[in-house]
């Protein structure tokens, strides 16, 4: 391709990503929108810092130098909390998540020397930064050499990372198939930017391990960071409710809405036939089911309503308060119904489990001892015994095959 068309389609990009990411922003959207638009705020003008230094203009605009480094710092906590707000919706951004920005704000104050530098001491330190081998070891944020920089950035980004791919994969192992199968575009998504992040990272590794590559590396990466732009809207485009996060089903592990589990059930197979949350505590409870579903910790024996509360970072009375006043039962019947729900759907998508003993089938759904799971059945809506359970889905499975 010649020089100059690629030129002018980096500038093209970088433009197309700043338009792109004020539309993303003209209104109020989830907080995934804030941090998507961040992230991609600092690849466009990183993208466009280092087109500006590759065609010369930074001799017309010094003071862009080491403007995108402190940034870097931000990329990634913003990922980070861009797929928790995502694919962990009822966990809300608190204010000691802010220590999470506390490295970008350090680099900052150390890199003010650098900034208050006049025109022509920068001048002097780009043409020096022309040559790599020089350009590593000039000064960055408290004196410190820019490689070295550069290295405890890959080992934040890295941390980072590792928690992103760690969500998306907890994601795809408990969500249940209608609700992966609902969310099957932003899974591809978040598939996509975690592994073009990835091999970012590793680029990244690369330039601050191996001087020699360090030119080719750079030349890698800002062609990554293009890819990313491009692709990201691409989604965005064809799926604008991408960044709403996950779309959940309306309770959770309810049934096909095709296929009810008895002749008599003229409803859906749902935990809480019936109930309609009221409206002061709808969202706390919308809460509630996000996390037991997508983190399943009922299926837990020593599950309690202080670590529902602990994870959804609310107090045990309010929590408490929401879930009988909106059900009209107490914690331990809750759980109970969505693990008595969450074994019925087991049992319906894997009919080998019933031939499972019922110790077997009470330890499989977080039942601490068969005493307690028969117990539990007292006030089953549904079946008087796990026999009896058993016996009915078998039949439902005989007659639907």
């Amino acid at each position: 391709m010649n020089m100059s068309l690629l030129v002018l389609l980096f500038f093209g990009v970088s433009i197309f990503g700043f338009i792109f990411s004020a539309a993303l922003l003209v209104r109020k959207k989830p907080k995934a929108y804030y941090f998507f638009t961040a992230v991609y705020l600092i690849f466009n003008f990183s993208l466009l810092v280092n087109l500006l230094i590759a065609l010369g203009y930074s001799h017309d605009i010094p003071h862009i130098y080491r403007l995108v480094s402190p940034l870097q710092f931000l990329l990634g906590p913003l990922c980070y909390f861009f797929v928790k707000a995502t694919l962990r919706p009822y966990q809300k951004f608190g204010r000691w998540d802010w220590l999470h920005f506390l490295p970008f704000v350090i680099s900052f104050i150390g890199l003010v020397p650098i900034f208050l530098l006049s025109g022509e001491e920068k001048l002097l330190l780009i043409e020096l930064g022309k040559d790599f081998n020089k350009a590593w070891h000039l000064e960055d944020a408290f004196g410190m050499d820019y490689i070295a920089v550069l290295r405890l950035k890959f080992f934040i980004f890295l941390g980072y990372l590792f928690f992103q791919w760690k969500m998306i994969l907890d994601f795809m192992r408990n969500a249940s198939s209608e609700l992966r199968e609902k969310n099957k575009i932003l899974q591809q998504w978040l598939l996509f930017d975690a592994s073009i992040k990835t091999v970012i990272g590793v680029v990244v590794f690369v330039s601050a391990w191996m001087e020699r590559s360090a030119s080719l590396a750079s030349g890698i990466q800002i062609g990554l960071i293009l890819i990313e732009i491009v692709v990201s809207a691409f989604f965005l485009i064809i799926s604008p409710d991408l960044l709403k996060g996950v779309v959940f089903q309306g309770n959770i592990f309810e049934g096909k809405k095709d296929k009810p589990l008895l002749e008599e059930d003229s409803k859906q197979i749902k935990p809480f036939d019936g109930v309609d949350f009221q409206e002061e505590h709808q969202g706390l409870m919308l809460r509630v089911e996000q996390y037991l579903q997508l983190e399943q910790p009922f299926l837990h024996p020593a599950f309690s309503l202080s670590d529902l509360s602990t994870a959804l970072g609310l107090s045990t009375r309010s929590v408490s308060l929401a879930i009988k006043s909106t059900l009209g039962i107490g914690f331990p019947e809750y759980i109970n119904k969505i693990r008595f729900a969450f074994l019925e759907q087991k049992l319906l998508s894997k009919p080998e489990m019933l031939q499972f003993s019922v110790d077997a089938l009470a330890k499989s759904v977080g039942f601490s001892s068969r005493s307690g799971f028969y117990k539990a059945f007292k006030k089953n809506e549904k079946y008087d015994s796990p026999l009896q359970m058993i016996e009915k889905i078998a039949e439902h499975i005989s007659r639907v095959k």
